[in-house]
């Protein structure tokens, strides 16, 4: 009774691959195909350098957690975030799409996004874990900009504002 209880948890959380999902993932061919998910592009997506002109459209999905909070310590974004998976690595990477400050208000605005990606990953467990980013490139680029050693950026990250003082 609780092997079988311990068996099910693990199928439902994504956390036990079965013999076809193995098969596959050791790139062999089976006859089990029908079971296998459609989607089986992108089968693992290199990181893109940090700042870089990225985004979270060109990598896997993923939910910035907002109830954990992000916040920045000695210079690092610490942000919560949620994904399906559990079986493969997974990387995240922070993207500056626009690459310019919004200096029309005070403190200056500028938006950053975050790219996921990795290997496609099947399981089905929920994850959730803390990602770290440095920004100290994001504040080298303010002091060149505005020729300052200390400042303030607002920064715009999905639905949330976080302001980063140095």
């Amino acid at each position: 009774m609780t092997r079988t209880m311990i068996a099910t948890a693990l199928l439902l959380t994504g956390c036990f691959e079965l013999p076809w999902q193995t098969e596959r993932s050791q790139g062999t061919e089976t006859d089990r195909d029908d079971y296998a998910p459609t989607d089986t592009s992108d089968t693992w997506l290199d990181a893109p350098e940090p700042f870089s002109d990225c985004s979270r459209e060109q990598g896997h999905d993923y939910t910035i957690d907002l109830g954990a909070g992000t916040v920045i310590e000695d210079d690092k974004l610490l942000v919560a975030v949620s994904y399906g998976g559990g079986c493969e690595e997974h990387q995240f990477q922070i993207c500056w799409p626009e690459d310019t400050f919004d200096d029309s208000t005070l403190p200056v605005q500028t938006r950053l996004d975050i790219w996921h990606g990795g290997a496609r990953d099947y399981c089905e467990a929920l994850v959730t874990e803390v990602v770290e980013f440095d920004l100290v490139l994001l504040r080298e680029a303010y002091e060149r900009t505005f020729d300052e050693e200390h400042g303030t950026i607002l920064l715009r990250l999905d639905e949330q504002l976080v302001e980063y003082d140095f």
